[in-house]
């Protein structure tokens, strides 16, 4: 299914992301719905497109990773895998600000297993066969005089763990699931974590 999701988004990228009022990935509510009714989320951006799953109409903090190329439909991830949703029924959450990276954030890597999970200026660094590494975000941000379209990263930990790292809006597969995710990292560790650069996908939470 990623595959034919990132077919109907090849020209839908090169599109303004500004085009949903922010940058995208972004949290969404379900709006317009009727109290008892659901929003349908379909296998392709198209009406007649076969009913996937449904979101109720109180459903909050929906994060779209894309648009379809005409702006009507907005990607998500469903179960293993990937949805699509009307955004005439979603409006852009509040308090989201396109010029910093968000405060939390998820990013994981197969193949070694890994996964960072970050928490306003505290972060942890976990892989399968190691122990988890708390860190603290010493600086984030966008390129000097450049748009916010990735951020850099500079988290450190106890005995000279340290990762920098750059991560960046736009479509990203893990390489195992059919699940999309809106942000890309390449991270270069050091210290006791060892000398070593590590590629995977962020989420929000």
């Amino acid at each position: 299914m990623l595959r034919h999701a990132l077919a109907a988004l090849a020209i839908s990228l090169a599109l303004p992301l500004k085009a949903v009022a922010g940058l995208l990935p972004a949290y969404f509510d379900v709006a317009g719905v009727p109290a008892g009714e659901v929003l349908d989320l379909r296998a392709a951006p198209d009406t007649g497109a076969a009913v996937l799953g449904h979101l109720p109409a109180n459903r909050r903090n929906v994060e779209i990773v894309a648009l379809s190329e005409n702006g009507k439909w907005g990607l998500m991830a469903y179960a293993d895998g990937s949805a699509w949703v009307a955004m005439k029924f979603l409006k852009r959450a509040e308090r989201q600000a396109d010029e910093t990276l968000p405060e939390k954030l998820g990013c994981f890597g197969n193949e070694p297993f890994w996964a960072l999970r970050l928490n306003g200026d505290s972060g942890v660094f976990d892989e399968l066969e190691g122990q988890a590494v708390p860190m603290t975000r010493q600086w984030s941000g966008p390129p000097q005089g450049g748009a916010p379209q990735s951020f850099g990263l500079v988290l450190k930990g106890a005995d000279g763990a340290a990762l920098h790292g750059v991560i960046s809006r736009g479509l990203c597969s893990d390489g195992m699931s059919e699940r999309p995710f809106g942000y890309s990292i390449r991270a270069i560790l050091s210290g006791s974590l060892g000398a070593r650069m590590l590629a995977g996908c962020c989420t929000l939470p």
